[in-house]
């Protein structure tokens, strides 16, 4: 029956959303719903049901044909951005999170980005720190495979004192023990290009996490 349940789900939007919405919280084949999407004469309505899908292939671990789904959902305009790291800029580039950046908005802190003349490439990622407990300001998931890498940023910051808390890069695999393969939490008072070394290994690690973090300090 697959092929006329395509048929059915990709000429009626309302019986696919419902469809869609439906297996994403009880599970079903996420191949099937992907197909439903593919080439849908209203594909570029149906934002949310593809975040459905590719996050439900991400919850089961298919990590590699999720972000494939969700490149394939990308408008054409923003295939330029596809990178290890996808709008590395902060420019907004449009896709849903996971692959896409997540930013946070909390009582811990904030993370927007911003654009400014006075920018190298005009925009970038603000993100402030406030409190006594650790917060996570801004995540995207990457699949990178095996290897060795170099993780290059730009930043500029302060912070209150040397007992004050602080703000970092940290990336994590998203396997059993969430091993932690890259670390960087330099803040300096001036404009400072930071690169820092890192190695994907072979196995445990099909996905990762790229996040900003604040923890705490002393003060």
């Amino acid at each position: 029956t697959r092929p006329a349940v395509l048929a059915a789900l990709r000429k009626d939007p309302y019986l696919r959303q419902g469809f869609i919405a439906y297996a994403a919280r009880q599970g079903g084949d996420a191949e099937l719903l992907f197909k439903s999407l593919v080439s849908a004469p209203d594909a570029g309505a149906a934002a949310d049901e593809q975040a459905a899908v590719v996050n439900m292939l991400v919850g089961s671990g298919d990590f590699q044909r999720a972000y494939l789904a969700w490149i394939n959902f990308l408008p054409e305009n923003a295939l330029s951005g596809i990178a290890f790291v996808y709008d590395g800029d902060f420019a907004g580039l449009p896709g849903p999170p996971p692959f896409n950046w997540r930013l946070f908005s909390e009582g811990s802190g904030n993370a927007e980005m911003i654009r400014k003349s006075s920018l190298p490439q005009r925009t970038a990622l603000e993100a402030n720190y406030f409190s006594e407990q650790s917060a996570m300001l801004a995540q995207q998931t990457l699949v990178l495979e095996p290897g060795a890498y170099i993780f290059s940023y730009a930043v500029v910051g302060s912070r209150d004192g040397d007992f004050g808390g602080s703000l970092g890069w940290s990336m994590r695999c998203l396997g059993a023990d969430g091993a932690e393969v890259l670390q960087s939490g330099l803040l300096p008072a001036r404009p400072t290009r930071v690169a820092v070394r890192f190695i994907v290994p072979a196995s445990g690690c099909a996905a990762q996490i790229l996040s900003l973090t604040g923890t705490s300090g002393d003060v």
